[in-house]
């Protein structure tokens, strides 16, 4: 009872401290945000959105320190990772709560370039996060149900083309795409309903990485795959922020994109088709086959 009440009380003091950092830092944001909007169409944009970066990572880093004094987790990191002039990253990740996020950024922010990420299009509704995730170009997914795609088949492949226009924006910016390629977070019930060949991970959906690279003409020659391993059974973001996670341990791998790969056409080259994913489910195997083995280490 007295562990779960510390837990409790570590949750809403780290969280309240989130929750003003944000406002805050967001605050300036949002006025930095209509500024973009108004000067949209004027040179004075650039300066702007180089503003924006600026308050992003300041909000990351103030975060990392919160979470740094008050939570009593410890990062195992295991990286080849060797930051240069790269002016554009692919990253990939096994996704299974909103924690996810918070470890990404504890460890890449101002490593890497400025975040864009994939989102579920409902969290452009979550309040002052949600007009600045969108100012930031974040993409944001509207994920089809089969059950839309049966009712209404010109829905088929309309996420793919809001992937291209998203990263039409980027072509000459240096920026870190997060892609979760699951599309989804991992719950046992959606591993099941999968029928998933993989004992730890959702199956990765190769469409989106693909149009991605093809939308970017070329510019994406690296890949960041990690894998997130948590020290207990169900990640929460209450339980991380409230200390009940130990350890998170983490394997960043840098990985050579072929070249081809933002040359050739996902819808129309079946023989690419298949090797990217072949190539994305050896990714997928080698993920499993570390995230099985840290599990056995608990």
């Amino acid at each position: 009872m007295i562990k779960e009440l510390i837990y409790f009380i570590r949750f809403f003091w780290v969280m309240g401290l989130i929750v003003i950092n944000t406002i805050l830092v967001f605050s300036i944001v949002f006025f930095i945000v209509v500024a973009k909007v108004f000067f949209s169409k004027t040179s004075f944009n650039t300066f702007l959105t180089k503003w924006l970066v600026i308050f992003s990572e300041l909000w990351i880093d103030n975060n990392n320190k919160l979470v740094k004094w008050f939570v009593p987790v410890r990062f195992t990191v295991t990286s080849d990772l060797n930051p240069t002039k790269i002016d554009v990253y692919l990253v990939i990740s096994n996704h299974q709560s909103w924690s996810d996020i918070l470890v990404l950024q504890n460890q890449l922010n101002r490593k890497l370039p400025p975040f864009k990420f994939f989102l579920k299009k409902e969290l452009i509704w979550i309040p002052l996060m949600g007009i600045v995730w969108w100012a930031q170009d974040n993409i944001f997914m509207h994920r089809h149900t089969k059950k839309e795609l049966e009712r209404n088949p010109a829905l088929q492949g309309k996420d793919l083309e809001i992937t291209q226009r998203a990263c039409a924006k980027f072509k000459k910016d240096r920026v870190t795409i997060i892609n979760f390629v699951e599309g989804t977070r991992y719950t046992g019930e959606k591993h099941a309903k999968q029928k998933s060949p993989y004992r730890h991970l959702l199956k990765p959906k190769t469409g989106g990485v693909a149009f991605t690279l093809a939308a970017m003409a070329g510019r994406i020659e690296t890949l960041l795959d990690v894998s997130i391993h948590y020290a207990s059974s169900d990640p929460t973001l209450y339980k991380l922020l409230s200390g009940q996670i130990p350890e998170i341990k983490i394997l960043i791998q840098t990985v050579s994109i072929p070249k081809h790969f933002s040359e050739s056409d996902y819808n129309v080259d079946n023989a690419f088709k298949v090797e990217i994913q072949q190539w994305l489910s050896d990714r997928w195997l080698a993920k499993d086959a570390w995230l099985d083995q840290q599990s056995k280490h608990n």
